[in-house]
């Protein structure tokens, strides 16, 4: 039997989890601070696991922060796809902030995935769009 992501076990590192992210909850809104230079195949995994577990257990609204992260790679945007997709499919929502100068942001302008996921410069502006 293929496993589909609605029935899928996520398992992540929390120790893993815990040396790259950060999570804050504001009302109905999940906050996750990416603090990684290279968001990278190692960490794209564990990452989509863990905000899958959170998507499971109800949240619907998030703000993805990689205004730290100067390099994704496609794993790592696959990832952030995947949970986009699922939570579209709730009526949910994921923003991503990419700040002004980071060169992440223009690698989602070359690949047009700025026109797949709404992106601001600031949580502030996005908080306000969610």
């Amino acid at each position: 039997m293929v496993s589909s992501p609605d029935n899928q076990k996520f398992n992540y590192d929390m120790d893993l989890i815990g040396n790259f992210l950060s999570v804050e909850n504001i009302d109905d809104v999940v906050i996750v601070n990416v603090q990684l230079y290279s968001a990278n195949l190692e960490k794209a995994v564990p990452f989509r696991d863990y905000l899958m577990k959170m998507v499971n257990d109800g949240k619907t609204k998030f703000l993805i922060d990689l205004s730290q992260t100067e390099y994704i790679d496609s794993t790592f945007l696959g990832s952030l796809v995947f949970v986009l997709k699922k939570l579209k499919s709730m009526d949910g929502a994921m923003h991503l902030i990419l700040g002004k100068s980071s060169k992440a942001t223009t690698m989602f302008e070359i690949t047009n995935m700025n026109r797949v996921f709404k992106v601001f410069d600031t949580v502030e502006e996005a908080k306000k769009n969610i």
